[in-house]
């Protein structure tokens, strides 16, 4: 009995040492886990580009946009607050002026500023300045703080030119007075940054006078806060008006400065030339960026933003292009602003050089149709925005500006036309200025 239980115990043994054997790899002894087979990674399927909504062209192509940047946009849109802006604490106006506008100006004194010195020498009433100042802080509030506040250093009390003319300069003998009240001016607003000396050279028959008001107004805030900017001559010019010598002249002169602030647009004596006059805007960036004296790398800015047309401006279509047309110019000849004159409109007839602005950005039911596309530049084509290269190579009558999301198209035409991009048939309405995102080279 014995001999057979060691018998059996031995067979049990045998057997249990070959399934342990079988489960670590049979009777070679090499240990081999078992594994599912690993699948080969496969890159994600690329999202098609979704084709563009316009129908394909069977001709050739009108306007090329091209995949390569031609520039970087610095520019953003503005408006200073005038007298004829009556609803400046409306809601829903500032909520509007805050996603629309980069920049917002208001004067010391004139076009809804009352005399911050009505009483003489050494007696300041900041009411009206500062409920001008405290409507733009709240915009930029709404904004998230990206809104860019400015104050223009204009004008004069009455008691320091011995006229109640607004467009009167300080006698020379009360420039140190002007700089004194222009320091006061800066120290009570210290969260703002950018000041532009004076107006269109209001009341300066020598320009060399304006030199030295501007000088000692630009002495007398830096000695109080020198990393404020500061910006001028702030001088009119139109079309045959560059060179532009007041500038050249405050370039050399001036004991410092920030950047340029320059006044001006153009008139026209056609529907063609409201589009064509629009160069004026890229003459002068030429020119400046040829001048010494930090002409080449100043930043600039319009302080008055004047582009004529030949029509009545109630044709809001045509007013329309002829405004985009030329903010498009405005933007490429490399500026930083440009403020427009008032946000509510509210004066008539044609829209000529220095008239003022006619359609505004903002009427009772919300925003104009100008409203609407001055929010197309502030959006799209912003500070930092690339921008890519357009070729015109039918010469057709738009113009084009693209970046790699958004497209800006121009029609300078009254009538309907179809223009071909890159491939692709974009058909217009009269004066349309349509955006669409930017169609890219395949």
């Amino acid at each position: 009995m014995n001999k057979i239980k060691l018998i059996i115990i031995a067979l049990v043994i045998l057997a249990l040492a070959g399934v342990g054997c079988s489960a670590f790899g049979g009777s070679t002894g090499t240990t081999q886990a078992t594994q599912e087979p690993t699948a080969t990674p496969q890159p994600p399927t690329p999202t098609p580009t979704p084709a563009p909504p316009f129908k394909r062209a069977s001709g050739p192509t009108d306007i090329a946009i091209l995949n390569t940047s031609t520039m970087t946009s610095q520019f953003l849109p503005g408006a200073s607050f005038i007298q004829n802006d009556t609803h400046l604490n409306d809601p829903g106006e500032q909520s509007q002026l805050a996603h629309s506008v980069g920049y917002l100006n208001v004067f010391i004194y004139g076009w809804g500023t009352d005399n911050p010195m009505p009483n003489g020498p050494g007696q300041y009433d900041w009411t009206s300045l500062d409920q001008q100042v405290s409507i733009m802080r709240h915009i930029r509030d709404l904004s998230g703080g990206k809104t860019k506040l400015m104050i223009s250093l204009c004008c004069a009390p009455d008691w320091m030119k011995s006229s109640s003319d607004i467009n009167a300069a300080p006698n020379p003998g009360n420039f140190a007075a002007f700089a004194e009240l222009s320091k006061q001016v800066v120290e009570r607003y210290p969260d703002i940054q950018q000041y532009q000396v004076w107006n269109e050279l209001k009341g300066f028959d020598v320009t060399s006078d304006y030199m030295r008001l501007y000088n000692d107004v630009y002495d007398a805030i830096k000695s109080v806060r020198p990393n404020l900017l500061i910006g001028g001559p702030y001088n009119g010019i139109s079309i045959g008006d560059i060179p532009d010598p007041v500038t050249a002249q405050w370039l050399s002169t001036r004991h410092g400065g920030n950047f340029v602030a320059i006044d001006g647009g153009f008139d026209s004596d056609s529907a063609s030339a409201d589009f064509s006059n629009a160069h004026f805007y890229t003459d002068f960036g030429t020119w400046l960026r040829q001048q010494p004296h930090d002409g080449a790398t100043l930043p600039f800015g319009w302080a008055e933003w004047y582009p004529g047309t030949s029509q009545p401006w109630n044709d809001e279509s045509h007013f329309n292009a002829t405004m985009a047309n030329a903010m498009i110019y405005t933007l490429k000849s490399g500026a930083s602003y440009a403020l427009m004159w008032g946000v509510e409109g509210g004066i008539s007839g044609e829209y000529k050089e220095g008239d003022g602005q006619q359609v505004g950005l903002i009427d009772s039911n919300g925003p104009t149709i100008w409203g609407k596309t001055v929010k197309d530049f502030h959006d799209y084509f912003g500070p930092g925005t690339e921008l890519l290269t357009v070729n015109n190579l039918t010469n057709k009558a738009v113009t084009v500006l693209a970046s790699n999301k958004k497209t800006m198209v121009v029609n300078h035409l009254g009538t309907k036309q179809t223009v071909v991009i890159n491939g692709y048939e974009i058909p217009l309405a009269p004066y349309q200025v349509l955006m669409m995102n930017t169609i890219h080279t395949s």
